[in-house]
């Protein structure tokens, strides 16, 4: 919201709390001196700017549920075990003896902070928690979990990615997007800005007559102008509703409360239209009783709404409004909070026809809190919240063609208050979905999450237990038949596992499955399927970084079955195994292992008996049983087959093998290998007439041994022939 006069634009968020810094500061005397007659409570326009409230709090409300329903459900008991009490109610206002005048029109514009002592099922005071089930992205993702898929090479929302932008026909101003212009740059250049102020004194108390007045209680009215010629460019009202306490008499304020509202109006062109309105209020309490300049509690409010009408035709193509509230307590005035909070919702729509309908709304809120209850600096518990989600609904029908939600959460928990938290929490979630024929079936839709917490019991700064679990899908079903045609999705965990909280994790963990699915004729049933799964672990019981054990697994299989009967026409499949041992942890393995066997199969009949087969498989062996770091025999071994048979009768056309083994022995393990030994072998049977007789074979083996008596790298004695054969 922009304000201006002569030296540029100013925030009224800023206007507000400048003003109510300077009430605080030094304006008691001021007011004194300026009073006037009259009561301001009876001013229509004083009494319209302190009875604001925001127009579209309802859309506000809703926007921000639905923001939040992103957030429920995604913690669960970890979240109930980590969420802080944050600030609780204020401190009661110094009793006085004189009757005090309520300050009017002032609940609309506060974000009330949690009123329990643990709100610990809540998600905080700037959402409320509806069912995670209302949003249907979020169910969509949570429902299919390790689903898996493909992206559809056809799909239909492969360019919206800018749909977050301002929509197509959104009310521009000064060529630019209406939220970043300033559309009164010409103000102030020739015309004057000329501001008043009408004061009212309410009530004051001054027993002692010292002129340091126990209690006093103004009300003001200040108006600034800026205007060439009878229609004001520019215009706005500040009310302001103050009640100060000094009980002491010494000058020094023991408790405060203000109320500030703000009245704003920009008619750029100057013809007597306002084209932008802006209405703002807030609310300072502060108690200093002790009056060290260190309040026992402070609690600011704000809430401001501004609204564009650029052809006045009664109609807001643009509204956009923001809340704020910020509260601490610290009884015992050491300077160290026992609690705070803050929270911040900007909210914001559109009117892309300008028909009195809402295309367009986006909403956007902060908050933290942090708890310190034992007042030692080191807090027990904090979290901080980010939530923002944003719809464009080009029909008004109440089902968005698109959307998106994002939430970020860090929940922090230290009980007994030593600096080192006992829990951390991370979550991070988002999701996109479009229904671009606004039936309420989303044909699009993606989605991802990342949880992340750390558990220290034994509170010494090195977590017990760190996990990391990972989630994303993405999903498009263009005939919203309930059949995606293509889904593709991913899922992963890392545990780690610090038993004895040394700082080294004795036992790591990680899993990770990925998939995708691909459906073009959209009835259930998939024509091609791929999916991975990857295991590997690590343990370190001696705690030295040298882990005694690491394995590695790797599977992954992919079909295609183009006419869906069950039967794939081709198959493949791999799978990997690595393992390495090291008993003593001195970082030189005395034993790596690692196999892998892949398979692949082609039926292209789909009748259930394959064409053609192919395997492979492979296995190497190094064994270090001294432990020095050179191993003393390595081999690797590796055998294959490939068969095709045409017609499927048994009898194959072709049939080839293969096999090989290397070794290499060091007996002495001194790095030079003293024997080297090669075998290998090929064998092709053709039967090109599929009559069961042999029409031609061929083979080639290979032999080779070589020792290195001297072991000075060359060797000595060296046995190699090859032997080809062909009939």
């Amino acid at each position: 919201m922009q304000t201006r006069g002569k030296n540029g634009a100013t925030g009224i968020v800023f206007v507000a709390i400048v003003a109510a810094v300077l009430v605080t500061a030094g304006m008691v005397g001021l007011i004194l001196r300026q009073r006037s007659a009259g009561s301001l409570n009876g001013n229509p326009e004083y009494q319209g700017i302190m009875s604001f409230q925001p127009g579209t709090s309802d859309e506000m409300t809703s926007a921000q549920a639905e923001a939040a329903s992103l957030d429920s459900g995604m913690r669960g008991e970890a979240r109930a075990q980590s969420v802080p009490a944050v600030a609780g109610e204020p401190r009661p206002v110094p009793e006085s003896d004189v009757e005090k005048v309520e300050a009017p029109g002032t609940d609309g514009a506060e974000i009330q902070p949690p009123e329990t002592a643990d709100p610990s099922e809540e998600s905080g005071n700037l959402f409320e928690q509806p069912s995670v089930s209302d949003n249907d992205a979020v169910k969509q993702f949570e429902s299919l979990n390790q689903s898996i898929g493909t992206d559809n090479a056809a799909d239909p929302v492969a360019g919206v990615g800018g749909w977050f932008d301002a929509p197509d026909g959104a009310p521009s101003l000064n060529n630019g997007f209406i939220q970043e212009v300033t559309p009164i740059d010409n103000i102030g250049s020739t015309g004057s800005d000329n501001c008043t102020w009408t004061w009212q004194l309410i009530e004051q108390r001054n027993d002692n007559g010292d002129q340091h007045p126990e209690y006093l209680h103004v009300q003001a009215l200040g108006v600034c102008e800026s205007d060439r010629d009878g229609n004001p460019e520019w215009r706005l009202a500040i009310a302001l509703d103050v009640e100060l306490w000094d009980d002491d008499s010494d000058g020094d304020i023991s408790a405060l409360n203000g109320t500030v509202g703000i009245h704003e109006t920009i008619d750029p062109n100057d013809d007597g239209n306002v084209e932008v309105e802006a209405y703002g209020a807030g609310t300072l309490e502060m108690r200093d009783s002790n009056e060290d300049k260190l309040p026992e509690y402070f609690a600011l409010n704000y809430a401001a709404e501004q609204s564009f009408d650029m052809n006045f035709n009664g109609i807001k193509e643009y509204v956009r409004a923001i809340a704020l509230r910020g509260v601490y307590n610290d009884t015992d005035s050491d300077g160290i909070k026992e609690d705070a909070y803050f929270g911040i919702v900007f909210y914001h729509t559109f009117d892309v026809k300008d028909d009195g309908t809402r295309e367009y709304q986006g909403v956007a809120g902060v908050e933290a809190s942090t708890v310190d209850a034992n007042d030692d600096g080191n807090n027990e518990s904090a979290v901080v919240h980010i939530a923002a989600y944003d719809a464009y609904d080009n029909n008004t029908d109440g089902m968005p063609e698109a959307q998106r939600g994002f939430v970020r959460a860090i929940e922090l928990k230290d009980a007994n208050s030593n600096g080192h938290p006992e829990s951390i929490g991370f979550l991070q979630f988002a999701f996109a979905a479009l229904d671009w024929d606004s039936n309420g079936v989303q044909q699009y839709a993606k989605a991802y999450a990342i949880e992340a917490s750390a558990t220290d019991a034994s509170d010494d700064g090195n977590p017990e237990t760190m996990t990391i679990h990972a989630r994303g899908i993405e999903i498009l079903d263009a005939n919203e038949d309930g059949n995606p045609e293509a889904v593709r999705g991913v899922e992963g965990w890392i545990n780690a596992t610090d038993s004895d909280s040394s700082g080294v994790f004795e036992k790591v963990e990680v899993s990770l499955v990925a998939g995708a699915a691909l459906d073009l004729d959209s009835d259930g049933i998939p024509q091609a399927l791929a999916v991975a799964v990857l295991q590997a672990h690590a343990i370190d019981v001696i705690e030295d970084g040298h882990p005694e054990e690491a394995v590695l697994e790797v599977a992954a299989y992919a079909m295609r079955d183009d006419n869906e009967d069950g039967n794939p026409e081709e198959q493949a499949a791999i799978c990997v195994r690595a393992n390495v041992v090291d008993s003593n942890s001195n970082g030189f393995p005395e034993e790596a292992n690692l196999t892998l066997v892949a398979v692949h199969t082609v039926d292209n009949s789909s009748d259930g008996v394959p064409e053609a087969v192919g395997y492979f498989a492979a296995r190497y062996l190094a064994t270090d049983s001294n432990d020095d770091g050179n191993p003393e025999m390595k081999l690797l071994e590796a055998v294959g087959v490939e068969r095709k048979d045409a017609d499927q009768d048994g009898n194959y056309e072709s049939n080839k093998t293969f096999a090989m083994k290397i070794e290499m022995i060091d007996a002495n393990s001194n790095g030079i290998a003293e024997v080297v030994n090669i075998d290998a072998a090929y064998r092709e049977i053709l039967d090109n007439n599929d009559d069961g007789v042999v029409d031609g074979q061929a083979w080639a083996v290979v032999h080779y041994h070589g020792e290195d008596t001297d072991e000075d790298g060359e060797m000595e004695i060296v046995d190699f022939w090859i032997w080809v054969h062909r009939e």
